[in-house]
């Protein structure tokens, strides 16, 4: 106790004033000038003041939500929110302190956290009772599912994103050599005297069938609910220029190879008369649509 065991120094070029400084050689007299030393020793406590301030984001758990911004993503502000954190508390890894995602999921609350955990969670809960409250609501051919604000909230923002951030996309090309085989099967079987198959009508079933599997995937944005529809109802895109229909093959999913060529056949033959008769259907909304351009070497649109 009471002997030195290093000396600091601020910058590194006054580290060489020391290269021949023994420890043994001026006990006594080391202990006049080390009271400088000594005042540099408050310079080593210096860095322990740090630790205070990294646990300083606890005290100020309080003071963001009374009005100063957390720097996060909204992704991570929705799961905060589902999950009945206080933002502020989590530290952020992201750029610049940002708080993303992961620090959400990989946050655990400390035990001084806990109760204002708990009291987040409490006032979370009615929210959370809220949105389990709402639940789906089934109209005539479709369910209605109810979204949270946060969910509302992300929404807005990727419009937003859609409209104004400029966007690129990516294609593939899909070997279809099996669909193709299994065309000339189909076609085999109906024989010469029959309607042949087109690869349209394939293509028809295969969304139909897609949508069945992914039912989200066979809805609509309605604002404050998701819409998802009971059968598949395709548009499909006929005639040209003025002329330009996209009538509807209801319950797709249900229907036929053979049943749907037979309905894009008569659509094309509606529009070929003189004096067309369009019925409804020439005018009704379905739930997707499909357009073929592939007769004009389109690969993408």
């Amino acid at each position: 106790i009471g002997d030195k065991i290093c000396i600091t120094v601020e910058e590194e070029e006054d580290a060489a004033a020391f290269a021949d400084y023994v420890l043994e050689e001026a006990p006594a007299a080391a202990a006049t000038p080390e009271p400088p030393a000594a005042a540099a020793a408050p310079a080593t406590p210096a860095p322990p003041t740090p630790p205070p301030a990294a646990a300083a984001p606890a005290p100020s758990t309080s003071a963001p939500p009374s009005g100063g911004p957390v720097v996060a993503s909204p992704l991570a502000h929705m799961l905060a929110k589902d999950m009945g954190y206080d933002i502020s508390t989590i530290p952020g890894t992201g750029p610049g302190g940002r708080v993303i995602a992961a620090d959400v999921k990989e946050f655990v609350p400390s035990a001084a956290q806990a109760v204002p955990a708990d009291a987040t969670a409490a006032t979370a809960a009615p929210a959370q009772a809220a949105i389990a409250a709402a639940p789906p609501v089934a109209g005539i051919g479709y369910t209605d599912y109810p979204l949270s604000e946060s969910a509302q909230q992300t929404a807005a923002q990727l419009a937003h994103s859609k409209q104004n951030v400029p966007h690129y996309y990516l294609t593939v090309d899909l070997s279809v050599d099996e669909l193709l085989a299994m065309r000339s099967k189909l076609n085999a079987t109906i024989g010469e005297d029959g309607q042949q198959l087109g690869v349209y009508e394939l293509l028809l079933k295969a969304a139909a069938a897609a949508m069945k599997a992914v039912p989200s995937a066979n809805a609509s944005w309605m604002d404050s609910v998701v819409r998802v529809y009971d059968s598949v109802d395709i548009n499909v895109v006929v005639g040209n220029g003025d002329a330009l229909y996209t009538p509807v093959i209801r319950d797709v999913g249900k229907r036929g190879v053979k049943s749907l060529s037979e309905d894009v056949t008569n659509f094309v033959s509606a529009l070929e008369e003189e004096e067309p008769s369009l019925g409804e259907e020439f005018n009704a909304m379905g739930t997707f649509t499909v357009m073929n351009l592939g007769m004009y070497g389109i690969k993408s649109c």
